[in-house]
């Protein structure tokens, strides 16, 4: 009974690691370690790689928005300087005009001089001597006291007023004697 018994107890082991040995050969062939809830190093590892190649693509992308982000700021700044400058020589330029823009100023003409607008219109009056409309292309001035146009050579009456709408060649020359007019506006004296 005893051999029995050893013989038994031998099978019982015989099978149980036959049992154990299928269980571990089937457990062995169907590991993945993607899905083991007990990670693995060398799928940590995997993992990190491909998220430091990701953050080093995205932060290689960055760095070039951001560089050229800094020169389009750059050039911004230089042109923004640029236009404040005209800016402050636009104020500076109103400064110094400012009596000729707000209020007619007596100007003395000798004959033959020409008075045009300078960047802009021109109002005046003749208060002693004479002129006449010049233009370098046919265009007429505005006499606002009796609301007609008064073509290139035409006399302009003393005490009358008269626009110059824009800075196009469009002027009064001197006939006669020395003459005063009042000016309203920036103006040049050829």
């Amino acid at each position: 009974m005893k051999i029995r018994k050893k013989t038994a107890t031998l099978l019982a082991l015989l099978a149980a690691c036959t049992l154990l040995s299928v269980f571990a050969f089937a457990a062995d062939s169907s590991y993945d370690s993607a899905n083991d809830p007990i990670v693995s190093k060398s799928y940590l590892e995997t993992r990190v790689s491909a998220l430091n190649s990701l953050i080093a693509g995205h932060v290689s992308s960055l760095k070039g928005e951001i560089s050229s982000a800094r020169s389009s700021i750059e050039k911004l700044e230089s042109e923004n300087a640029a236009l404040k400058k005209q800016v402050e020589e636009l104020i500076e330029a109103v400064g110094q005009n400012k009596e000729s823009m707000t209020a007619f100023v007596p100007v003395e003409l000798q004959p033959g001089q020409k008075i045009y607008p300078k960047g802009g219109s021109l109002e005046l009056v003749i208060r002693t001597g004479g002129g006449k409309v010049i233009a370098e292309d046919d265009q007429p001035i505005s006499d606002m006291t009796v609301g007609k146009e008064l073509a290139p050579g035409a006399a302009v009456s003393l005490s009358h007023y008269i626009l110059i709408p824009r800075d196009d060649g469009r002027g009064i020359q001197i006939t006669g004697e020395s003459t005063w007019i009042m000016v309203r506006g920036n103006y040049e004296i050829k």
